[in-house]
């Protein structure tokens, strides 16, 4: 029956040809035609060779979804003579490998081209494992494969006329990891053992069953390395293939943004291979752009393009910062290098301290196009140093000296920094300095920092790639904690915290002794700087476990007795430190914080001298190092036995560190 057709209405008519009529819509409404259901459902009565050519084709995954579409189109498709048409439809898979005799054309079909884990349906596994002509998600594989191990199979198996061989039962993996075992599959078990279980009375049944099995693994064997290939091959492929569709919708995005005014921006992308725009995700779409597609991406890449414009003439700024300081820190080396480094250069601001203060900065942060590294200008920076270096020093003196007032009011003294309780402790390494010692502490001045201290500007990040390091920062320092220590030892030796400076107390040449009272008849005997650092380090202790005195004169001679004796070991173990540094070298990072003899080589090879000395100043030592005075020495009584001493007198004793008195009385 012919179809009806929809009429017109004249003034709709009309319209088409003299235009629109006022109060009348200028389209007709479109009509909506609902889909008959079940429009295919005769198909199946068309001749075998007529739906043999329509089939024939399909892909072999087609075939399979039609399959699975209705009972009709299952029975049809699944029935024997539709064999031929799954293996003309095989024939448009370029590179397949036939069908195995193990499996069937929509086995195979379902094996190859359906992404479904066999085990459980999970969606997206494109892992086959086709010596078993399956895919397994990570869960159901971990379960279903298992190593070999696992397996045995039953003595009664073994003991049946028929000799039986692992590798003809089985097909196998290799595992992944540390350790390649043989990877078995438990189905493949499982079908041995049902059989055995059937068959195990009829010997020849069994014979048959297992002349089959060997037959099948080994047609495995054989097919499933053609499959992987087949496999690789066609996943490169595709690989290869939505790589170029990649590359064709980034060119035609890089087109329609040149349309845009972006071709300088997208010039100096060119060398990168357009990166970072190449890697965002609505670029690396393996889609052909479309101007739909691209009307709706296009106002998002224009802010990705604002966002790399921004960073490029950040980067830019940035490079010319580094130029600047870099200029600046070769002026910087060479100034302090007259005459040469020393122990006190350290106590100097660095190149980074330096351009962060305002009149460096004045100088370097200006634009682009001026010339700040000319002879003029380095001049000027050059005058202008040794009024920065005080500046510098005076600031980080007020620093600390603020950090004092905390907990020790100042009553009037000239320089508190003088003051021997003048000992700062370091919050990140747990030691403790006297000034000016404190400046030079490296912890103050990290080459590394949280993330949340990281430099974020500009400016800053380029001094600190330029100097390697942080500036120096007094936070991490503290003062209350060893304020009270160095307050004990300071009253103990009669004097007065407030007034008393190190250089006093150095010159009184006094020394202390301390009892430990779970062991009285011992006493250490130290310097009062040692006694300081003693103290520190035992102040996880309880402080009643210890008591202090001045050592007596004759305690006290036996003691340096024994140090004059040791000076030579204490000079080999300051020289095996790690804190020795180049007098000649410019850089803050070449031949530094190393033992005395790797420098003295450097300086031979380097800078021609043939016998660099501490005494010549080619060589100095850190100020950044815990002050190697005099270890203590131990006083024992004559009447402690050898045998009864702790680990730590034994190892003082082992060291020469232990006096013998007679009494008590001698310290």
């Amino acid at each position: 029956m012919a179809r009806k057709k929809a009429k017109v209405a004249v003034n709709d008519a009309f319209a088409n040809v003299v235009g629109p009529v006022v109060g009348t819509p200028t389209e007709a409404p479109r009509r909506v035609i609902r889909r008959k259901r079940g429009g295919l459902k005769d198909i199946l009565n068309m001749p075998f060779d007529v739906l043999f050519e329509i089939f024939s084709q399909l892909h072999p995954r087609d075939l399979l979804n039609l399959a699975r579409t209705t009972k009709d189109f299952r029975t049809f498709l699944m029935s024997r003579k539709s064999a031929n048409l799954w293996k003309v439809s095989r024939q448009h898979v370029e590179g397949l490998p036939d069908c195995p005799p193990y499996l069937s054309e929509p086995a195979y079909a379902n094996l190859a081209f359906f992404p479904y884990c066999h085990g459980c349906l999970r969606t997206n596994i494109h892992n086959i494992i086709w010596e078993f002509n399956v895919r397994y998600c990570r869960t159901c594989k971990k379960s279903l494969i298992v190593p070999s191990y696992y397996f045995e199979l039953p003595s009664e198996i073994h003991d049946s006329a028929i000799t039986l061989s692992r590798a003809e039962m089985f097909n196998d993996i290799s595992s992944t990891g540390r350790h390649r075992w043989r990877m078995y599959h438990k189905k493949q078990y499982e079908d041995i053992m049902q059989a055995w279980k059937q068959l195990s009375k009829d010997t020849s049944s069994w014979q048959i069953w297992v002349d089959n099995h060997r037959m099948r693994v080994k047609q495995i064997e054989e097919h499933a390395p053609l499959c992987k290939i087949w496999y690789e091959v066609k996943v490169a492929s595709r690989a290869a293939e939505l790589e170029q569709i990649r590359q064709d919708r980034l060119h035609s995005i890089v087109d329609k943004l040149r349309d845009m005014g972006w071709t300088e921006e997208l010039n100096k992308l060119t060398s990168r291979d357009f990166y970072p725009l190449s890697e965002h995700a609505h670029v690396r779409t393996s889609r052909p752009l479309t101007e739909r597609g691209w009307q709706k991406i296009s106002a998002d890449l224009v802010a990705v393009m604002e966002d790399i414009k921004e960073q490029r003439l950040k980067e830019e700024r940035r490079e010319v910062f580094l130029r600047r300081m870099s200029r600046i820190s070769s002026l910087v080396a060479d100034d302090y290098m007259t005459p040469r480094r020393t122990a006190a250069s350290e106590f100097n601001p660095t190149v980074v301290d330096l351009v962060l203060m305002p009149q460096m900065r004045a100088i370097i942060d200006v634009p682009g196009d001026t010339i700040v590294d000319n002879e003029e200008t380095l001049n000027m920076i050059h005058q202008l140093l040794p009024s920065l270096i005080d500046e510098w020093q005076s600031d980080v003196k007020a620093t600390l000296h603020n950090l004092m007032k905390q907990d020790f009011p100042d009553d009037g003294y000239g320089n508190p920094l003088d003051l021997a309780i003048a000992y700062f402790n370091c919050a990140h390494c747990g030691k403790i300095y006297p000034y000016p010692q404190v400046i030079a502490h490296r912890c103050l001045r990290p080459a590394w920092a949280p993330y949340n201290e990281d430099p974020t500007g500009l400016y800053e990040r380029a001094a600190f790639q330029t100097g390697r390091c942080r500036a120096f920062k007094s936070s991490r320092l503290g003062f209350s904690t060893v304020l009270p220590i160095a307050r004990k030892i300071v009253e103990l030796c009669g004097k007065n915290p407030s007034r008393t400076t190190m250089d006093e107390m150095d010159e009184m040449d006094i020394m202390l002794s301390c009892t430990n009272l779970s062991r009285p008849e011992t006493r250490l005997v130290m310097s009062w700087r040692a006694a300081v650092q003693h103290e520190w380090s035992s102040s996880h202790d309880s402080a009643d476990s210890r008591v202090w005195d001045v050592a007596s004169e004759d305690g006290a001679a036996m003691v340096k007795e024994v140090q004059a004796r040791n000076n030579e070991e204490l000079h080999a173990a300051r020289e095996r430190k790690h804190l020795w540094c180049c007098s000649l070298c410019t850089d803050n990072w070449t031949a530094r914080f190393l033992p005395v003899y790797v420098v003295q080589e450097h300086v031979r090879l380097k800078h021609s001298i043939e016998d660099p000395s501490v005494e010549d100043g080619d060589v100095y030592l850190h100020p950044d190092h815990e002050l190697l005075f005099s270890k203590p020495v131990l006083l024992l009584p004559e009447s402690l036995p050898i045998g009864e001493l702790t680990e730590s007198e034994w190892l003082a004793h082992t060291q020469g560190r232990v006096c013998i008195h007679p009494s008590h009385h001698a310290a």
